[in-house]
């Protein structure tokens, strides 16, 4: 079950701004911002006006979030990233309808909320294939995959959202659709009910 905020949102191309990336948890090394940011080295030549935008609050005076920083700093892509910090749900699910493309490049995961709010805004999704994600995404439908680590398929990924609204569109509109039914309360609350009753059921049987 989601805050009700992402369910409230919806993407639309005509007002997003362009070939802006949104990443919304790169605390740990396992979530691969590295990933990430070699793709955009990759696409910055083409798209001079490319913004990364990373939500979620690190230290940036030690630790990964100061490698994050230097890493951002070696590669030359530290002006074309800006980090956004602890936003509540209403400022999050306004971040993901003004962005171009959520991504989630993570070496590892399990089944991740951030996608699944991103899903719900409706907007355009790149993942990894790791995890349990595959449970939440179906391939050129629902979002797009990229074998984890590897940021030349990512980069073409995300190359070919950019360049297509009617890619965007398409798989925007299928994740909205699929999660409005996969995050509705009333069925979460229903199953969840059914399955406390089937265990009792059990229970009394014994």
């Amino acid at each position: 079950m989601l805050r009700p905020e992402f369910a409230l949102s919806t993407w639309k191309p005509e007002k997003i701004d362009r070939h802006t990336i949104i990443y919304t948890n790169f605390r740990n090394p396992r979530h691969s911002v590295e990933t990430l940011f070699e793709a955009v080295v990759l696409l910055k030549q083409k798209y001079s006006d490319i913004r990364l935008l990373i939500a979620g609050q690190a230290n940036f005076d030690s630790g990964y979030g100061a490698y994050v920083r230097s890493l951002a700093s070696k590669l030359t892509i530290l002006d074309r990233i800006s980090f956004l910090g602890r936003l509540n749900g209403y400022e999050m699910a306004h971040v993901l309808s003004k962005a171009h493309i959520f991504v989630l490049p993570s070496l590892i995961e399990n089944s991740p909320n951030s996608l699944c709010e991103a899903q719900m805004v409706g907007m355009p999704c790149i993942s990894s294939y790791t995890g349990g994600v595959p449970s939440i995404i179906e391939d050129g439908k629902t979002g797009l995959f990229f074998p984890p680590g590897d940021s030349p398929v990512l980069a073409h990924c995300i190359n070919s959202i950019f360049k297509s609204d009617k890619l965007a569109i398409s798989l925007g509109s299928a994740a909205r659709q699929t999660a409005m039914i996969r995050h509705n309360p009333d069925a979460i609350a229903k199953a969840l009910i059914g399955a406390y009753r089937d265990m009792i059921s059990r229970y009394k049987g014994n």
